[in-house]
């Protein structure tokens, strides 16, 4: 993810034992100084595990989501938002014999798409094979797509594993 000047603040003021923050894409990316109005209002609690240079001397940021949060008010601060969130729980059933085959059939879809796809390799297609949750599985792959972030956040906001997978 590449980090903006309020997120490179935020990073730098979090606790190092406890480096946990939301990401929470913006409606329109062009906007350079973005308002509460224009961010969406579901995202993701993600711990930064490293920040590093990019040679454009910009900054870039590898985090690991960990769950989806709706984010219930913001606070703008005069560095970075502040926000209250509340997580949204997974929806954990008992074993589901659809879910479990339109698991099956994504983790068969993406190891076709790597074939063709210039952006993906086999690493990826590993990594999804390693994920045993559905809807673990629907992120990370819904993240690895070359697809809009409207997209993308349809399906962060998206509760139903079967509509996700």
């Amino acid at each position: 993810m590449l980090v903006g000047e309020k997120s490179l603040k935020l990073i730098e003021d979090l606790d190092p034992d406890n480096k946990y923050l939301v990401v929470v894409a913006q409606q329109d990316g062009s906007i350079e100084d973005p308002k509460q109005e224009d961010l969406y209002s579901y995202g993701t609690l993600a711990l930064v595990l490293k920040v590093f240079d990019m040679p454009d001397n910009s900054k870039s940021a590898i985090v690991q989501g960990v769950d989806r949060v709706k984010i219930l008010k913001y606070q703008e601060s005069d560095s970075y938002f502040l926000a209250d969130v509340e997580r949204i729980p997974e929806s954990i059933t008992s074993p589901d014999v659809e879910v479990e085959a339109l698991a099956k059939s994504l983790k068969s879809s993406f190891t076709e798409l790597i074939k063709i796809s210039p952006n993906l390799n086999e690493e990826h297609a590993g990594m999804l094979s390693n994920i045993d949750r559905p809807s673990r599985l629907a992120d990370r792959a819904t993240s690895l797509l070359s697809v809009s972030n409207s997209e993308k956040q349809e399906v962060l906001e998206e509760l139903d594993i079967k509509k996700t997978c």
